[in-house]
């Protein structure tokens, strides 16, 4: 379990910034949170060490690649036995082309979304899920026509209600 640290008004700031700019200089992040240099890096490595920033990434352009193809799956699986939930996800975690698996409530287990370069590669994608274990009893997917909104940053929300509801 992620230890959970006490985070204040400057700390939610710094998660702001980093994630809507995470090349930003240490100067001007210290600038725009309002801190010195050397308290804010204190600050960003704590926030690391801590778990609240997981990594840095660069956001590329797939569409620049060739035309990929986005495919949501829902999958429903043979039985609600622990072992077979573990033997699905790691299974899941073993196929790149699977960018999200989510674990959700209701008449389905899980909701996927899986990058290809093609449908070929979808079906080989969808032979391996269904072909060598067993495990789904069934999958019903949707292919995307079109991105409308691909916010990569969705603790923004969580930011924002932080500072307002604990700050103002």
């Amino acid at each position: 379990m992620t230890k959970k640290i006490d985070l204040d008004a400057i700390d939610i700031r710094i998660l702001g910034v980093i994630q809507n700019d995470a090349r930003i200089s240490l100067s001007l992040l210290a600038e725009q949170v309002g801190l010195s240099v050397s308290p804010c890096s204190v600050r960003l490595r704590r926030l690391e060490k801590e778990g609240y920033i997981l990594g840095y990434f660069a956001r590329i352009d797939e569409r620049r690649f060739g035309d990929f193809e986005t495919v949501f799956a829902e999958v429903i699986l043979v039985d609600q036995q622990d072992k077979t939930y573990k033997a699905f996800e790691k299974q899941v975690k073993g196929i790149p082309e699977i960018l999200e698996c989510y674990s959700v409530s209701g008449p389905t287990d899980y909701i996927l979304k899986i990058c290809v370069d093609g449908m070929t590669n979808y079906q080989r994608v969808v032979d391996e899920l269904l072909e060598e274990t067993k495990l789904i009893r069934s999958y019903n997917s949707t292919v995307s026509f079109a991105v409308i909104k691909n916010d990569l940053q969705p603790s923004a929300v969580f930011l924002d209600r932080l500072i307002s509801n604990r700050y103002c």
